[in-house]
């Protein structure tokens, strides 16, 4: 299927749940890096929501 065939609202959902993913996802390895006795990592900000 492409990308071009999909409703606009399916594409935005689809980007919501990348970035909650990204966000567990950094937030986990954080909570692990900490537990460890390791500083946590950032995140580069998303640039998609400046524009």
């Amino acid at each position: 299927m492409n990308e071009h065939d999909l409703h606009e609202s399916f594409i935005d959902g689809a980007e919501i749940i990348e970035d909650t993913w990204t966000n567990l996802s950094v937030a986990t390895a954080n909570r692990l890096r900490v537990l460890r006795g390791l500083d946590p990592i950032g995140i580069a900000p998303d640039d998609r929501n400046e524009a």
